[in-house]
């Protein structure tokens, strides 16, 4: 029978059954979404263990860059007196005032000359009554030589006569006649011999750019000092100011004797001679006076040139024509220095200087 099969169930108990069977499905439900919840737990934890260590580690590496940064920044930072001393509007002064001398001493050689006039064009302008610039004239039976009212002189070969005579005095020139067939000879021999011009150059900060070793002193928090300059000189590093080199090769070109004056001291000569060599700036035939002890201050030294004494015995008194420097000292004193001469070039310096320490 139908009712007694094992498929025919009690409906009471297929109620009981399909109630036991909810049941099971609440409590797996149940589990199911208490186990995320227990995952979601222990994410949080582990997030409020970690994340504390995270941010530690965040700050101490933030805090490290920054100290690499602030020291990158401070290396590679410049002094600001050295970076104006490296820059486009220094270079312009400096090319500036090299030229203005350049100039200055071509026009003072070329005046100081004795100009070799045609005696026709001077006869010629006498004879009409045009010369006013002739202040005196000496002249032997074939030579003349004379002098401008700005001193400047002037030659010519001649053969003297009586009307040429007249046209000079006609002129209001002073005339003398020399006997001596020589003396005009011997005098313009002894005017060159007298002339021996030179030029008294600094070396630091006017010729030589030194700006490298300031920075070496702002990034130790040193001041100067004669154990690192001594060490810095010896390093051979210097480079030419702008405009230098081109000045020098003038005065060269011109036979004018470079004397370089320089506060180094006298040890380190060698270096300094090398280091020029290196940048293009020496020659054989220039003189070097170096510091020899703290006496041997450059009015010392300047005496000397002037004098032919000391170290200068062995050379002719030079007439120097020009100075150059950048502090004051390297200059001949001035009482009045709103009456500075036009023949001494001083040179911008803001990194040191006595004016410095005032």
């Amino acid at each position: 029978m139908l009712g007694s099969g094992k498929w025919f169930q009690d409906p009471s108990k297929l109620f009981e059954s399909n109630k036991e069977n909810n049941s099971n499905d609440r409590t797996i439900r149940s589990a199911a979404e208490i186990i995320p919840t227990y995952i979601y737990l222990f994410d949080i934890i582990l997030f409020i263990l970690i994340v504390p260590n995270l941010y530690i580690k965040l700050i101490k590496m933030l805090k490290n860059l920054s100290y690499i940064f602030a020291l990158t920044s401070f290396l590679l930072s410049l002094p600001i007196e050295v970076k104006w001393s490296q820059s486009d509007e220094a270079a312009i002064i400096y090319k500036t005032l090299y030229s203005k001398a350049l100039n200055d001493i071509d026009e003072f050689i070329l005046n100081s000359n004795i100009q070799e006039l045609s005696y026709k064009e001077y006869y010629k302008n006498l004879k009409a009554g045009k010369d006013t610039l002739t202040k005196k004239l000496e002249c032997t039976k074939n030579e003349c030589l004379g002098t401008y009212y700005d001193n400047t002189l002037f030659y010519f070969k001649v053969r003297l006569n009586q009307f040429f005579i007249s046209a000079v005095k006609s002129n209001g020139i002073k005339f003398t006649f020399i006997s001596d067939k020589d003396y005009i000879e011997n005098k313009i021999d002894l005017i060159e011999k007298n002339r021996s011009y030179a030029v008294v150059m600094d070396l630091d900060e006017t010729v030589m750019d030194n700006s490298q070793y300031q920075v070496q002193l702002f990034r130790k928090n040193e001041s100067f000092n004669q154990s690192s300059w001594s060490e810095w000189v010896n390093m051979e590093r210097a480079k030419l100011l702008p405009g230098a080199i081109e000045f020098i090769n003038f005065l060269r070109s011109k036979n004018i004797q470079i004397i370089f004056m320089s506060n180094r001291m006298n040890y380190n000569l060698k270096p300094t001679k090398n280091n020029l060599k290196s940048i293009g700036a020496y020659s054989d035939g220039d003189i070097f006076l170096l510091r020899l002890d703290k006496a041997d201050k450059k009015e010392v030294r300047r005496s000397e040139i002037l004098n032919s004494t000391g170290r200068m015995k062995n050379y002719p008194k030079y007439n120097v024509i020009a100075y150059f420097g950048d502090q004051y000292g390297d200059f001949p004193k001035i009482d009045n220095i709103n009456e500075w001469p036009e023949q001494y070039y001083m040179f911008p310096n803001p990194m040191y200087g006595k004016w410095a320490r005032k």
